[in-house]
């Protein structure tokens, strides 16, 4: 339905605003969907934590995203953002979870 989507996008978000260099999470191996989506923005699988999670003792991969201040992530990132937001848009009850005003500001390169 996009709500997954849409809290990653809060997560990079907050990460931008925050002026942090890189957003870095774990996820599980069997969790296929959830790995496409992450590479979907430009993350990628850089280690494994074995026996992560204590539920059935199932490993981790460890993804890193690309740089939150390289412009070709963060226009790409954008043009993903605005994605979202517009597939989600009506579909929410009450406040919007994010908002819809761009999370960063690119340079024009035109000048």
């Amino acid at each position: 339905q996009g709500l997954g989507e849409l809290m990653l996008v809060a997560l990079f978000d907050e990460a931008i605003r925050r002026r942090a260099s890189l957003l870095t999470l774990e996820v599980r191996v069997s969790n296929i969907s959830a790995q496409r989506l992450y590479e979907k923005y430009g993350m990628s699988v850089q280690g494994i934590r074995a026996r992560y999670y204590t539920d059935n003792g199932e490993d981790a991969y460890i993804m890193w995203s690309r740089s939150l201040r390289d412009p070709e992530f963060l226009a790409r990132y954008e043009e993903l953002r605005r994605g979202i937001l517009a597939r989600l848009e009506g579909r929410l009850d009450g406040s919007p979870v994010i908002s819809a005003e761009p999370s960063v500001h690119l340079p024009d390169i035109a000048q």
